[in-house]
């Protein structure tokens, strides 16, 4: 006889941000997307206040995951008296999830939630270049046009390096603060699994975190001679941005915010790669990277 599976629920914490302890809460919630004996999922977001909309992917993510791995339906929560609904509605995410029209605002504010294939290259140059370049028009036309290479870099990685088929995207622009934050989630292969399967082959000394040895120019598990740089130019840039940029794969954690390094373990694992890119449009240092590019790699 047959063990009957259960329904469980999720409730969204009243705040999410983009932040090491967000991400741990995240990680640990969406961990029952783990559980075999579960069958039906609610996700609910009636008492979160804020959600910072750009880690939407993270939760799409799970979703398709669990049903693909364990066939876990999901359901959300879409009350009208959600304080999060309309955001949901802006960005489009309600359109996948809860079969609702996208209504975007004049002069939005929002980075859609998109789902990629991730051979679809041209696509997604597309959606950079409409969604996320615009919001930055004092920043030089090159500046521009490497700020857009470096994006779809990462994206590349998600076939190049993950193995995957889908990526999932989405960002907000808080014109409060003058900045953008952009979101990327695949879930491949990890960074952890392929850099410790490379290194295994090459015979060579495993790091303590293999996101940290990941991003560093000389650093590349791509077995051909071309390509593998996207992860180590996106630091560069957000280095002389003073921006933050964020890489969550597998159990590990890894950060650099405003030129300061951060390296933590997860007590739970995401199954795949998120990165988050944080731009300071007010900031215009990142305007000298190609200078030092040109005299002394900082890294």
């Amino acid at each position: 006889m047959n063990k009957q599976r259960s329904i469980n629920t999720i409730l969204i914490p009243q705040a999410i941000h983009s932040t090491f302890e967000s991400y741990e809460k995240l990680l640990s919630l969406f961990n029952c997307y783990f559980d075999k004996n579960i069958n039906k999922i609610l996700i609910s977001f009636r008492k979160n206040t804020w959600f910072d909309s750009n880690l939407l992917p993270v939760l799409y993510a799970y979703v398709i995951y669990g049903n693909k791995m364990y066939r876990i339906e999901s359901m959300y929560d879409n009350q009208l008296d959600c304080p999060l609904h309309k955001v949901l509605i802006r960005n489009g995410f309600a359109k996948y999830c809860f079969n609702m029209e996208y209504r975007p605002k004049p002069n939005e504010t929002v980075v859609p939630f998109n789902v990629f294939n991730s051979s679809d290259t041209y696509g997604f140059g597309s959606y950079i270049d409409a969604e996320i370049i615009r919001y930055f028009p004092k920043m030089d036309n090159s500046v521009k046009k490497d700020l857009s290479i470096f994006i779809q870099e990462l994206f590349g990685n998600a076939q190049i390096h993950g193995g995957c088929n889908k990526v999932f995207t989405c960002g907000q622009y808080y014109y409060q603060h003058h900045k953008m934050d952009f979101t990327i989630v695949n879930l491949g292969t990890t960074i952890g699994e392929n850099v410790k399967s490379f290194l295994i082959d090459e015979n060579r000394t495993l790091p303590e975190n293999n996101i940290s040895w990941a991003v560093q120019p000389e650093n590349s598990t791509k077995r051909t001679n071309s390509g593998g740089m996207g992860l180590s130019l996106m630091q560069e840039f957000i280095y002389h941005n003073n921006g933050k940029y964020q890489i969550i794969s597998g159990d590990e954690f890894w950060e650099i915010n405003k030129k300061v390094i951060c390296e933590k373990k997860f007590k739970y694992s995401f199954p795949g790669t998120v990165i988050n890119i944080e731009i300071d449009q007010d900031d215009s240092s990142y305007y000298k990277y190609k200078e030092d590019l040109s005299t002394e790699n900082i890294f």
